[in-house]
């Protein structure tokens, strides 16, 4: 696919978009976005994904320097330049590109157009999923694709820091994609919880699945805008310093790093594995191959051999790219 621009709402755009007649546009929050720093609030019962709502950046400054933004009741505020707390909702700027997303929409439950692109993470595993992801992870039988997606290392309090990008792995498992994060929320030492119901603090670590991202279609300007906001963390710009949107350092994230943060890591090159482990893949086999004898109808080990052989088909598969076939059959 050809480059696409990023940019971010407008006033303008919230009041008059033909897609916010339908919707409000107050902002739900992924997990990845509130891990990031995102200050968010729980409307509703549940403190799940569609509850959680936060402030997010628009592209306005005015002349003192203070930015638009939108309030977690859907509200028009502003912030410093350089507050950390607020999400960010990406759209993607009109192009042939875009033209050719949107001749695959479709209508959600609101009866408003949706179409898909690009992946990012979103939202937390349950615990099972953690402990299992973490156990391939320290047993090096996790994949890495590739690709990587960037956020500011500073915390929520850390104004005037600039930008300190750190970049998080993402690791195939099951044909299904995640990334490893350390907990930096907003808040100092209390307790909040994801999408997954689970508590957390400040310390520790939860893994995140990567899936499709959803874009809101505003059909009279051919705008796709992100249904919900992806990152937090980042500042608009420093301080002081009046510049237009495509100046920023705002500007700057969006199209240096997470425009090619939201390609698919399909079209990553697959990370070799080194031949030199040629034995250990043979000695795992004939553990696959024991653990089959000793429960051929699969009562016992139904989880180990069902990882086993994830491992072992997708490391052969690799091998055989990189010219080396072991002489081991996977059942």
């Amino acid at each position: 696919m050809k480059k696409i621009t990023l940019g971010l709402l407008t006033n303008e755009q919230v009041n008059n978009l033909e897609v916010f007649k339908n919707r409000d546009v107050k902002l739900y929050l992924t997990d990845y976005a509130i891990l990031t720093g995102a200050h968010h609030h729980v409307l509703g019962e549940e403190d799940d994904l569609l509850h959680r709502t936060g402030s997010y950046w628009l592209q306005d400054m005015d002349k003192s320097c203070l930015v638009s933004t939108i309030n977690y009741l859907g509200y028009a505020n502003s912030a410093c330049s350089d507050d950390r707390y607020l999400a960010i909702r990406p759209v993607i700027l009109p192009s042939e590109e875009t033209l050719k997303l949107i001749e695959h929409k479709k209508l959600n439950e609101n009866g408003i157009y949706e179409v898909a692109f690009g992946e990012y993470p979103q939202k937390t595993v349950d615990n099972y999923k953690v402990t299992t992801l973490e156990r391939m992870l320290k047993t090096g039988r996790m994949r890495e694709t590739g690709k990587t997606y960037t956020f500011d290392g500073h915390t929520y309090d850390d104004a005037s820091m600039g930008f300190s990008p750190i970049s998080l792995k993402e690791y195939m498992y099951d044909n299904k994609k995640y990334v490893r994060m350390d907990m930096i929320p907003y808040f100092d030492d209390r307790y909040f919880s994801l999408s997954n119901e689970q508590f957390y603090r400040r310390s520790g670590y939860t893994w995140l699945e990567v899936t499709p991202l959803k874009w809101l279609v505003d059909e009279k300007t051919g705008l796709l805008i992100s249904k919900y906001g992806l990152v937090s963390g980042v500042c608009f710009h420093k301080p002081n310093e009046m510049v237009p949107f495509e100046k920023t350092g705002m500007y700057h994230y969006l199209n240096t790093y997470m425009v090619k943060e939201l390609e698919s890591s399909t079209s990553y090159r697959r990370q070799p594995v080194i031949p030199e482990h040629k034995d250990v893949i043979e000695s795992l086999t004939t553990i696959e191959n024991k653990l089959g004898k000793l429960d051929p109808n699969g009562i016992y080990f139904t989880e180990e051999l069902a990882i086993l052989r994830n491992y072992l088909t997708e490391t052969i598969g690799d091998l055989k790219v990189n010219g080396y076939t072991p002489k081991v059959k996977v059942k």
